[in-house]
């Protein structure tokens, strides 16, 4: 298959093809492409591990979240790490895996807070969406490494925490205004 796809990509030789440091191309199916690298390590395997390595991750914040960062408020102020963290996910990866990971973080600390069940689930989801937009895949280690960073957190927690709150005071006597 690859010597059908070399000529379609503008490629004089299977040497251009096959060049060191590069993905390999293989149509597999008509429909569908599989990713290979050098040493026939699947890129879906390099992506599971991620995925492995960002869940384990997700799992201890969690567990750090609700159990030790309670205590290390400031006047009644709980800092969020998992938002965060869903800030840096959305820069590394993503609108769409941030949205899914905002989901997940929201709807596991709705189960475990007891409260309004779905109320962390969509406002999570929101900000990583929102969070999402800033994603460029050129500029993730500059993005991170840089003020933009805290500047981009600061926006998202901003939208999260306005969100969080008229739909928490829905419930409330407690009015807006």
């Amino acid at each position: 298959p690859s010597e059908l796809v070399a000529p379609l990509l503008g490629m004089t030789s299977m040497l251009d093809f096959l060049r060191d440091d590069y993905f390999i191309y293989s149509f597999a199916f008509p429909l569908s492409v599989s990713y290979f690298c050098k040493n026939d390590i699947s890129l879906h395997t390099i992506f599971m591990q991620q995925y492995i390595r960002y869940g384990g991750i997700t799992l201890l914040l969690l567990i750090l979240q609700t159990t030790i960062i309670p205590f290390t408020s400031i006047a009644g102020i709980i800092p969020d790490v998992m938002l965060v963290w869903l800030v840096y996910i959305a820069l590394q990866t993503g609108q769409i895996s941030a949205t899914v990971t905002g989901f997940t973080i929201g709807l596991v600390l709705d189960l475990v807070s007891g409260q309004f069940l779905g109320l962390s689930a969509l406002s999570k989801t929101v900000a990583g969406f929102f969070a999402g937009y800033f994603y460029n895949n050129n500029k993730v280690n500059y993005t991170i490494a840089t003020s933009q960073f805290i500047i981009i957190t600061a926006a998202v927690s901003f939208a999260h925490n306005i969100l969080y709150f008229i739909l928490f005071l829905q419930r409330s006597d407690v009015g807006l205004f």
